[in-house]
């Protein structure tokens, strides 16, 4: 008999995945427990074991393809009936690549030079690929080296988020300066401190995720979400950090950050840095954020104007720390969804947290 594999639901949230990679093709042998596949899910590449052993029989969902959950992706012959099919030499095969439609020639001048002919546009009958088509390809690729790069995967994953954010948020952005003397000072007397106590590392992030947080509890109204017709405030504050990584940007959560001490933010923070760069995240990481900061001081960029990351209704970008006659400066960008609140209150925000910044040491004590 035929075990007919559904979409598994990876995450409490999850409903829909897309398939990332196929591990196998049709015809092949798979062994319960060994990866199958790829599954795409809110940024997340997801390895999925085979849940029976068998051969491959039929994948009924293409890679690159939206599945919901619990929705057929493939069938996997069972041992029994595989032997049946054997007896009867009907056991699959390998699905054969379609051959493409082109004269003699024009495979002859592609192979010389290396061409892949899928990638040429055939001017004869049905498209079949002519000697002049390979001539004009060849022409073409001398004047301009182009590589095309699908939208699939982690990166269609996050266009489509940035498109429906910025299409659909009113975002309106305020930018400040702050003196950041103090704030430099205090990390630097901090960081062995926190790395003899927490066994971890005080990043400038850290630090400033930990009086963001601290100003985030005492304004609700912008540590909030939008969701249908209803605006969320949150007393606790579940921060998300933007994080640069190999697979593109993730934004991984810090749940309950406001019930930390600076240590204990500081080596969360740096796990799920690091899990974020090892593609290592499971689905949970990335949900329930109810405020963002993005920090690209280390591009030695001074200000940006960052995406909402929706449903929440803030994002703080933070610049490079400079020097002006003297004194440290800290450029901040808040960026506010402008359905769920005005330009005084999220004024009056990021003035706090200016004012904090700037003489830090009140906070702590």
């Amino acid at each position: 008999m035929s075990f007919v594999m559904t979409m598994p639901k990876l995450g409490m949230t999850m409903e829909e995945g897309t398939i990332h990679k196929w591990w196998k093709n049709v015809g092949e042998e798979v062994r319960q427990g060994e990866i199958l596949l790829e599954i795409l899910t809110d940024k997340v590449n997801m390895e999925v074991e085979a849940p029976v052993s068998g051969i491959l029989k039929e994948i009924k969902a293409q890679e690159g393809e939206v599945v919901k959950v619990d929705e057929p992706i493939a069938v996997i012959l069972l041992p029994e009936e595989e032997q049946r099919e054997e007896a009867f030499n009907l056991e699959p095969q390998k699905v054969k690549e379609e051959k493409v439609k082109a004269t003699p020639a024009a495979r002859y001048i592609a192979q010389q030079a290396g061409i892949d002919l899928r990638k040429v546009q055939g001017s004869g009958p049905a498209g079949e690929i002519r000697k002049k088509d390979v001539e004009d390809f060849i022409s073409d690729r001398g004047a301009m080296e182009v590589d095309l790069v699908p939208l699939t995967g982690v990166r269609k994953v996050i266009a489509d988020k940035m498109l429906a954010s910025y299409t659909s948020i009113p975002h309106v952005t305020l930018v400040t300066e702050a003196k950041a003397s103090e704030l430099v000072n205090l990390w630097i007397k901090l960081k062995p401190i926190v790395e003899q106590i927490a066994s971890t590392k005080l990043s400038f992030t850290s630090l400033l995720a930990y009086f963001l947080i601290k100003v985030l509890s005492k304004y609700p109204y912008i540590n909030a979400r939008l969701e249908g017709d209803s605006i969320k405030r949150y007393k606790e504050v579940n921060l998300g950090i933007a994080v640069d990584t190999p697979e593109g940007l993730l934004v991984p959560v810090i749940k309950k950050a406001d019930r930390m001490g600076l240590g204990e933010l500081a080596k969360a923070i740096e796990e799920k840095v690091y899990k974020a760069r090892e593609g290592r995240l499971i689905p949970e990481d990335l949900t329930g954020g109810t405020f963002t900061l993005s920090n690209l001081g280390m591009f030695d960029i001074d200000f940006f104007t960052p995406i909402i990351n929706k449903p929440e209704v803030g994002i703080l970008g933070v610049g490079r720390i400079r020097e002006f006659s003297g004194q440290k400066w800290l450029t901040l960008s808040l960026s506010f969804d402008h359905r769920a609140l005005d330009g005084g209150p999220a004024a009056r925000f990021l003035k706090a947290l200016k004012e904090v910044l700037e003489d830090p040491i009140k906070v702590i004590i």
